[in-house]
């Protein structure tokens, strides 16, 4: 089976992206880089979709060290983040090693994702 590595702290946006990426994968998950990691060097894992701003290590420190690491380079990592913060922080993101961005809108009800990957 295809597994996807959900690293996400806000626990309200993990539950609902965890809950509709297990219709067609495996999900682990972790509310923040260093916690990442550690599954990662502990299980397999084909995909990465983290969040960027998180406490502790965020995902642009996340993704630094997954693509200095021989074990965890090649493992694709996909950023997600505000809508808003798509186009500004892009730069940033791609220079870190992400494989792409996908857009987030943040909503009362939870989080859920909007548009298709870029």
């Amino acid at each position: 089976d295809y597994s996807v590595l959900l690293v996400e702290d806000n626990a309200a946006i993990q539950q609902y992206l965890a809950g509709r990426l297990r219709r067609e994968c495996v999900v682990l998950t972790a509310s923040n880089g260093a916690e990442a990691l550690e599954i990662l060097h502990n299980q397999a894992v084909d995909l990465v979709v983290s969040d960027i701003m998180m406490p502790g290590m965020d995902g642009m420190e996340l993704c630094r060290t997954m693509k200095r690491e021989e074990n965890l380079h090649s493992i694709p990592l996909v950023f997600l983040t505000a809508k808003n913060d798509m186009t500004r922080g892009a730069p940033l993101r791609r220079h870190a090693g992400a494989a792409q961005d996908l857009g987030r809108a943040a909503h009362r009800g939870g989080g859920h994702l909007e548009g298709t990957v870029l």
